[in-house]
């Protein structure tokens, strides 16, 4: 009977840590992989509009600026999308933390204020003062930019870092379950 009910604690422990590290993995693979994907792509749309607002500065024919809007509107409706599934995975997360909750807001803070700059360099453009658009590219354009993009970055980081704690503690409870089914294994 001993022996039966080590066996049986034995296997609770089994499967409850499996399950344990399951749930974790699961989190990273399911959830923080997908927003960091999700935000990876967010980056690299946000750095193309600012290469296309850059080439709005240097273009001097209004014509020659048809196929930079274009893409930057292409580019906007493509970081939409990305902007609402990250917010549905955010929010549907019960782990996302206050601080990537607050990044998000940050995010679109920042599209936000960037949203009227194209139309502005097309207004500059229309008015033929290169001048003034290559001045407002450098002195609103791109400190927006940076911030933008640094802000991706750091949560981009923030992800990898919670991935790497989330992997931890899954190996910290495998360890912690086999040598617990190890030692009552060894008592049975």
């Amino acid at each position: 009977a001993l022996v039966l009910v080590l066996l049986v604690i034995v296997t609770i422990v089994g499967i409850t840590s499996m399950s344990s590290i399951q749930t974790r993995l699961e989190n990273i693979v399911g959830i923080n992989n997908v927003q960091s994907r999700l935000m990876m792509d967010m980056r690299a749309i946000a750095y193309d509009r600012g290469v296309s607002l850059r080439n709005l500065t240097l273009l001097t024919e209004i014509d020659d600026m048809g196929p930079d809007l274009k893409r930057i509107e292409d580019q906007a409706k493509k970081y939409s999308e990305l902007e609402s599934k990250l917010s549905e995975s955010l929010e549907s997360n019960s782990n996302t933390s206050k601080e990537e909750k607050e990044g998000f807001k940050k995010l679109q803070d920042f599209k936000q204020a960037a949203g009227a700059l194209p139309e502005k360099a097309k207004e500059l453009g229309l008015a033929k003062d290169f001048e003034m658009a290559t001045i407002a590219f450098i002195r609103k354009v791109r400190p927006i930019q940076n911030k933008w993009i640094d802000e991706l970055d750091i949560m981009i980081a923030a992800q990898d870092k919670t991935n790497g704690v989330v992997a931890e503690n899954a190996k910290s409870a495998f360890s912690l379950a086999r040598t617990f089914m190890l030692i009552i294994g060894g008592v049975a």
